[in-house]
Protein backbone atom coordinates (compact mmCIF):
# COMPACT_ATOMS: atom_id res chain seq x y z
CA UNK A 1 0.00 0.00 0.00
CA UNK A 2 1.37 3.35 -1.10
CA UNK A 3 1.81 6.26 1.30
CA UNK A 4 0.21 9.06 1.23
CA UNK A 5 2.31 11.88 0.73
CA UNK A 6 2.98 14.18 3.85
CA UNK A 7 1.56 11.05 6.11
CA UNK A 8 3.55 9.42 8.47
CA UNK A 9 5.20 6.57 7.97
CA UNK A 10 3.23 3.04 9.08
CA UNK A 11 6.90 2.35 10.70
CA UNK A 12 7.15 5.78 12.02
CA UNK A 13 3.42 5.65 13.88
CA UNK A 14 4.20 2.48 15.05
CA UNK A 15 7.64 3.22 16.99
CA UNK A 16 5.50 6.15 18.63
CA UNK A 17 3.00 3.93 19.75
CA UNK A 18 5.39 2.06 21.34
CA UNK A 19 7.16 4.61 22.97
CA UNK A 20 4.35 6.04 24.41
CA UNK A 21 3.25 2.34 25.60
CA UNK A 22 6.73 2.40 27.35
CA UNK A 23 6.99 5.74 28.56
CA UNK A 24 3.44 4.35 30.48
CA UNK A 25 4.87 1.28 31.70
CA UNK A 26 7.71 3.12 33.01
CA UNK A 27 5.32 6.60 34.98
CA UNK A 28 3.29 3.33 36.01
CA UNK A 29 6.53 1.87 37.87
CA UNK A 30 7.51 5.33 38.53
CA UNK A 31 4.61 5.93 40.38
CA UNK A 32 3.85 3.14 42.16
CA UNK A 33 6.85 1.71 43.09
CA UNK A 34 7.12 1.12 47.19
CA UNK A 35 10.59 3.44 47.36
CA UNK A 36 10.94 6.77 47.39
CA UNK A 37 12.27 8.08 43.95
CA UNK A 38 13.48 11.42 43.15
CA UNK A 39 14.58 13.12 40.36
CA UNK A 40 17.44 16.27 40.51
CA UNK A 41 18.35 18.68 37.86
CA UNK A 42 22.14 20.10 37.41
CA UNK A 43 21.61 22.70 40.00
CA UNK A 44 21.05 19.67 42.41
CA UNK A 45 17.42 20.34 43.06
CA UNK A 46 14.26 18.32 43.01
CA UNK A 47 12.36 18.33 39.92
CA UNK A 48 10.21 15.27 40.01
CA UNK A 49 9.10 12.33 42.58
CA UNK A 50 6.87 9.78 42.99
CA UNK A 51 4.32 9.36 45.29
CA UNK A 52 6.13 6.98 47.95
CA UNK A 53 8.40 10.51 48.32
CA UNK A 54 5.63 12.59 49.73
CA UNK A 55 4.76 9.98 51.99
CA UNK A 56 8.31 9.16 53.24
CA UNK A 57 8.90 12.46 53.95
CA UNK A 58 5.18 14.00 54.58
CA UNK A 59 6.08 16.25 52.24
CA UNK A 60 3.62 18.19 49.23
CA UNK A 61 4.82 19.76 45.99
CA UNK A 62 5.24 23.22 48.17
CA UNK A 63 8.13 21.38 50.19
CA UNK A 64 9.37 19.12 47.27
CA UNK A 65 9.62 21.00 44.20
CA UNK A 66 13.27 22.90 43.54
CA UNK A 67 14.10 22.02 47.03
CA UNK A 68 17.99 21.87 47.43
CA UNK A 69 18.65 18.15 48.10
CA UNK A 70 21.45 18.97 50.47
CA UNK A 71 18.20 20.50 53.10
CA UNK A 72 17.08 16.78 52.76
CA UNK A 73 20.59 15.81 54.64
CA UNK A 74 21.78 16.77 58.10
CA UNK A 75 24.80 18.47 57.60
CA UNK A 76 27.32 15.72 58.23
CA UNK A 77 25.76 12.97 56.37
CA UNK A 78 25.80 15.58 53.08
CA UNK A 79 29.27 16.13 53.41
CA UNK A 80 29.70 12.54 53.55
CA UNK A 81 27.60 12.14 50.16
CA UNK A 82 29.50 14.91 48.54
CA UNK A 83 32.65 13.40 49.14
CA UNK A 84 31.95 10.62 46.76
CA UNK A 85 32.19 13.14 44.20
CA UNK A 86 29.53 11.02 42.62
CA UNK A 87 29.18 13.09 39.48
CA UNK A 88 32.53 13.41 38.57
CA UNK A 89 33.22 9.59 38.74
CA UNK A 90 29.88 8.79 37.39
CA UNK A 91 29.79 5.88 39.44
CA UNK A 92 26.56 5.00 41.16
CA UNK A 93 26.53 4.33 44.61
CA UNK A 94 24.68 2.77 47.60
CA UNK A 95 24.80 3.73 50.74
CA UNK A 96 23.04 3.66 54.22
CA UNK A 97 22.50 7.29 55.28
CA UNK A 98 19.81 8.99 57.65
CA UNK A 99 17.51 11.88 56.09
CA UNK A 100 15.22 14.65 57.33
CA UNK A 101 11.43 14.44 57.35
CA UNK A 102 9.51 17.45 57.00
CA UNK A 103 8.99 17.93 60.79
CA UNK A 104 12.81 17.56 61.47
CA UNK A 105 12.89 14.06 62.42
CA UNK A 106 15.68 11.48 61.17
CA UNK A 107 14.95 8.46 59.15
CA UNK A 108 17.22 5.83 58.56
CA UNK A 109 17.87 5.24 54.66
CA UNK A 110 19.24 3.04 52.01
CA UNK A 111 19.76 5.00 49.18
CA UNK A 112 20.98 4.79 45.47
CA UNK A 113 22.10 7.50 43.51
CA UNK A 114 22.84 7.66 39.68
CA UNK A 115 23.92 10.85 37.73
CA UNK A 116 21.98 11.59 34.60
CA UNK A 117 23.99 12.67 31.04
CA UNK A 118 22.65 14.22 27.87
CA UNK A 119 24.48 12.46 24.59
CA UNK A 120 26.92 15.37 24.74
CA UNK A 121 28.19 13.55 28.30
CA UNK A 122 27.11 16.42 30.49
CA UNK A 123 25.57 16.29 33.54
CA UNK A 124 21.90 17.03 33.18
CA UNK A 125 21.18 15.39 36.98
CA UNK A 126 20.51 12.60 39.18
CA UNK A 127 18.17 10.25 40.65
CA UNK A 128 18.02 8.86 43.59
CA UNK A 129 16.19 6.00 44.93
CA UNK A 130 15.44 6.11 48.59
CA UNK A 131 14.38 2.95 50.48
CA UNK A 132 13.33 3.37 54.42
CA UNK A 133 15.55 1.08 56.88
CA UNK A 134 14.55 2.53 60.01
CA UNK A 135 12.93 -0.38 61.39
CA UNK A 136 15.92 -3.09 60.07
CA UNK A 137 18.37 -0.31 62.35
CA UNK A 138 16.09 -0.29 64.94
CA UNK A 139 15.96 -4.33 65.51
CA UNK A 140 19.92 -3.79 65.20
CA UNK A 141 20.21 -1.79 67.58
CA UNK A 142 18.19 -3.58 69.60
CA UNK A 143 19.72 -6.40 69.21
CA UNK A 144 23.38 -5.05 69.40
CA UNK A 145 22.16 -3.65 73.11
CA UNK A 146 21.31 -6.65 74.19
CA UNK A 147 24.66 -8.13 73.01
CA UNK A 148 26.27 -5.36 74.74
CA UNK A 149 24.03 -6.33 78.07
CA UNK A 150 24.74 -10.02 78.41
CA UNK A 151 28.86 -9.10 77.77
CA UNK A 152 28.48 -6.96 80.86
CA UNK A 153 26.76 -9.50 82.78
CA UNK A 154 29.51 -11.86 81.93
CA UNK A 155 32.10 -9.66 83.07
CA UNK A 156 30.23 -9.37 86.24
CA UNK A 157 30.10 -13.03 86.72
CA UNK A 158 33.49 -13.27 86.09
CA UNK A 159 34.73 -10.99 88.86
CA UNK A 160 32.16 -12.38 91.88
CA UNK A 161 33.27 -15.63 90.76
CA UNK A 162 36.01 -15.81 88.14
CA UNK A 163 35.98 -20.27 88.72
CA UNK A 164 32.04 -20.59 88.20
CA UNK A 165 30.63 -20.69 84.58
CA UNK A 166 28.90 -17.65 83.80
CA UNK A 167 25.27 -19.69 83.02
CA UNK A 168 26.09 -21.53 86.69
CA UNK A 169 26.44 -18.94 88.25
CA UNK A 170 23.27 -17.50 86.92
CA UNK A 171 21.36 -20.36 88.04
CA UNK A 172 22.37 -20.00 91.10
CA UNK A 173 21.56 -16.01 91.65
CA UNK A 174 18.32 -17.15 90.47
CA UNK A 175 17.53 -19.98 92.86
CA UNK A 176 18.81 -18.06 95.48
CA UNK A 177 16.11 -15.29 94.77
CA UNK A 178 13.83 -17.52 94.21
CA UNK A 179 14.02 -19.15 97.83
CA UNK A 180 14.21 -15.81 99.38
CA UNK A 181 11.22 -14.55 98.73
CA UNK A 182 9.61 -18.00 98.40
CA UNK A 183 8.94 -17.02 94.47
CA UNK A 184 7.64 -19.35 91.63
CA UNK A 185 10.00 -17.06 88.59
CA UNK A 186 12.89 -15.28 88.88
CA UNK A 187 14.53 -12.83 86.32
CA UNK A 188 17.71 -11.15 85.97
CA UNK A 189 17.37 -7.75 84.46
CA UNK A 190 20.01 -5.42 83.63
CA UNK A 191 18.92 -1.73 83.33
CA UNK A 192 20.42 1.32 82.67
CA UNK A 193 19.53 4.75 83.35
CA UNK A 194 21.81 7.68 82.08
CA UNK A 195 25.30 6.43 82.31
CA UNK A 196 24.97 3.98 85.42
CA UNK A 197 23.52 0.02 84.77
CA UNK A 198 22.29 -2.15 87.62
CA UNK A 199 21.98 -5.59 87.31
CA UNK A 200 18.78 -6.41 89.33
CA UNK A 201 17.22 -9.66 90.24
CA UNK A 202 13.44 -9.23 89.97
CA UNK A 203 11.30 -12.26 91.62
CA UNK A 204 7.00 -13.00 91.33
CA UNK A 205 4.60 -15.25 91.99
CA UNK A 206 2.31 -16.87 89.72
CA UNK A 207 -0.29 -14.30 89.95
CA UNK A 208 2.54 -12.14 88.34
CA UNK A 209 2.48 -9.82 91.19
CA UNK A 210 6.47 -8.79 91.68
CA UNK A 211 7.63 -9.19 95.18
CA UNK A 212 11.21 -8.72 94.85
CA UNK A 213 14.54 -6.65 93.16
CA UNK A 214 17.53 -6.35 94.86
CA UNK A 215 21.03 -7.01 94.13
CA UNK A 216 24.08 -5.94 92.60
CA UNK A 217 24.08 -2.35 91.58
CA UNK A 218 27.59 -2.24 89.57
CA UNK A 219 28.64 1.08 87.48
CA UNK A 220 29.84 1.13 84.45
CA UNK A 221 33.16 1.97 85.70
CA UNK A 222 33.06 -0.89 88.02
CA UNK A 223 32.38 -3.32 85.00
CA UNK A 224 35.40 -1.57 82.92
CA UNK A 225 37.70 -2.21 85.79
CA UNK A 226 36.36 -5.85 86.21
CA UNK A 227 37.07 -6.40 82.59
CA UNK A 228 40.93 -5.85 83.48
Amino acid sequence: KRETKGAVPAETRTRIAQLEESEKRYRSIFENSAVAITVADANARIVSWNKFTEKLFNMGIENLYLKPVSSLYPEEEWKKIRSLDIRKTNIPQYLETVMLKNDGSFIDVEISISVLKDTAGKVTGSIGVIRDISERKHTERILKDKARRSEVIFKLLQRLAPDVSANDMLDLIVDAAKTTVIADTASIILMQEEQEQDLKIVASKSSDEKIGSSILQPSLDEIGRASC
